[in-house]
């Protein structure tokens, strides 16, 4: 009885079908893309102008595209439908591409979008940056955060509590406050 087995080495075969798993890949698209449509993310210059107008903080969100927490924070974090009502409804997001070469403007100055990175001290990834509506220096929060931290830092920076007292304080004091000692 005769097999049937393809021509060529079966490292020629292993070798295409990574090929066309690796095609296939890519050409679909990013669960993280999908995630954050529930967030009203606005263009730098234009986030920027519009906090001024609202009085509202801005979040920056520094990410890169190979960046897998970047896409986990994005999926679960910014994907969370009450993080996404915070957002739109208290803050106006602004999504940095951290290795875009796209031209913004800031402070008068046309500069790269991957130039806020050095400007705002980013040296990871993710990093979420708070300002205040006028553009003044809150803080950073390195790394990727869980959607119920999250909600406990957006309370926060919405709050101002930053200006009187630690986000532990803060945490302690609320959970203080409902009766839950925690």
């Amino acid at each position: 009885m005769k097999r049937w087995v393809p021509s060529g080495t079966p490292w020629r075969w292993a070798t295409m079908l990574i090929v066309l798993g690796s095609l296939l890949f890519w050409t679909l698209p990013l669960p993280s893309a999908r995630a954050t449509e529930g967030v009203n993310w606005y263009p730098y210059e234009e986030g920027v102008k519009r906090a001024r107008g609202t009085n509202k903080p801005i979040l920056l969100d520094f990410y890169t595209d190979w960046c897998g927490w970047c896409k986990k924070m994005d999926a679960e974090t910014y994907g969370d439908r009450e993080i996404q009502q915070l957002l739109n409804r208290n803050f106006i997001p602004i999504k940095i591409n951290a290795e875009s070469k796209e031209p913004v403007k800031v402070d008068g100055k046309q500069v790269a979008m991957k130039d806020l990175t050095r400007k705002y001290g980013v040296r990871g990834f993710p990093t979420t940056i708070f300002l205040e509506s006028d553009g003044t220096f809150i803080g950073p929060l390195p790394g990727y955060t869980d959607p119920g931290s999250m909600r406990k830092v957006l309370a926060y920076i919405q709050e101002k509590a930053y200006k009187k007292m630690s986000l532990e304080e803060f945490t302690k004091q609320r959970s203080e406050s409902r009766g839950t000692g925690h």
